[in-house]
């Protein structure tokens, strides 16, 4: 079984429904983020500009991977409280 590391709760029958809830969540942001981007991309190639190639390949560097590192920080803890929340 999973162990979230910051609860040291291991998942089980009874966290089902936030093993539920964290799978939503997670499909939910995933579903939002594929459709903004895709909807970028296609403003962006009615106007002329091909984007989908220089994004894919894109490497970032500096304060705009400082910023995605966080934000790939945030979804992680999202989904380990979704799954295992903290005792209130």
């Amino acid at each position: 079984m999973s162990q979230a590391h910051s609860t040291g709760t291991k998942l089980g029958a009874a966290n089902i429904d936030d093993l539920g809830r964290a799978l939503l969540l997670l499909a939910t942001e995933i579903a939002v983020l594929n459709d903004r981007q895709r909807v970028l991309e296609a403003v962006l190639e009615e106007r002329g500009i091909a984007v989908a190639d220089a994004v894919r390949d894109y490497q970032p560097a500096g304060a705009l991977a400082d910023t995605l590192k966080g934000e790939q920080a945030r979804l992680v803890k999202l989904i380990v409280e979704a799954l295992c929340p903290p005792n209130a």
